[in-house]
């Protein structure tokens, strides 16, 4: 297999929460633009961006031991990505006031 596209479990990590923001914030936007409503689509953020990041946690876990992770960098890892899910809840909160 290519080595180049070989990345480490926490790139995955990141990867995975990547695509999960912005397929949850469209759909989230969409739904905020076809109701009217930012609230409903904000919580339709709020929500599947809470059980994605729970389901991706999860995940990591499991990826994590298989590499034999310490658990200093698992814990980093987790802590930053729900520093990430904070700055993009707030940000998109941010955004849906102007819709």
């Amino acid at each position: 297999m290519n080595s180049s596209l070989m990345f480490s479990v926490d790139a995955w990590f990141y990867i995975y929460f990547t695509i999960g923001a912005v397929v949850v914030f469209l759909i989230g936007y969409r739904i905020a633009k076809k109701t009217q409503k930012q609230d409903s689509g904000f919580s339709f953020i709020l929500l599947m961006s809470v059980v994605l990041f729970t389901a991706l946690a999860y995940w990591f876990n499991g990826a994590a031991r298989e590499v034999f992770m310490g658990t200093l960098p698992w814990l980093f890892n987790l802590v930053f990505g729900g520093v990430l899910l904070i700055v993009f809840l707030a940000g998109s909160k941010m955004i849906f006031k102007r819709i």
